[in-house]
């Protein structure tokens, strides 16, 4: 036999060799059940990049009616988490007067309410949105719901529930209706 025909084997036996080590030492270091990691998103990467949320829910706001909620059931329960994502459109026309007067979600700019408004300071004929915790009561301070369009995350330590108030210190003689669509990603 020839000098490199031996040479040739051996070199063929050292890499089966190293072949069948290489197998085993991975076979050891990643189990057969090993998957491809899944990715998690946070609640608020899900609604940046627009996924779909866990609840998408379209609520009517009748102008005659002072106020409605999320959920929209009696005795509403608390939904929205610490560390939930919202994000809530709003559109539609309220008439707020038997004269043809309307306004949207944003009320009328510039006019602020006074005394007899349930929010003295906020433009009249707005759409409030209050947090309220079931059963302690309200969360931080009322705001205008226009401001709450985009992605939001809850960051009080405590659950709540959504009202949405119309800032009109007669709602008898309105008419039409607000259209909010909540988008709720749970975190």
């Amino acid at each position: 036999m020839h000098e490199n025909d031996r040479s040739r084997r051996r070199g063929r036996r050292v890499l089966a060799f190293l072949a069948g080590l290489i197998t085993a030492i991975a076979s050891v270091v990643t189990p057969a059940s090993a998957s491809p990691t899944t990715l998690v998103l946070s609640a608020m990467d899900r609604c940046l990049q627009g996924f779909t949320p866990n609840v998408d829910v379209t609520i009517d706001h009748p102008g005659n009616v002072p106020s409605v909620g999320y959920p929209n059931v009696a005795d509403q329960p608390n939904v929205l988490y610490p560390g939930d994502v919202f994000d809530i459109s709003s559109d539609g026309s309220v008439r707020i007067d038997f004269w043809g007067a309307s306004f949207g979600p944003a009320g009328k700019s510039g006019d602020f309410a006074g005394a007899g408004y349930p929010f003295p300071g906020y433009p009249k004929y707005s759409s409030i949105i209050r947090f309220n915790n079931n059963p302690s009561g309200w969360v931080g301070s009322p705001d205008l719901t226009v401001y709450y369009k985009g992605c939001h995350q809850w960051t009080s330590p405590y659950p709540v529930r959504l009202g949405f108030i119309v800032n009109d210190d007669n709602v008898g003689d309105n008419g039409g209706y607000w259209h909010y669509r909540i988008r709720h990603y749970r975190a």
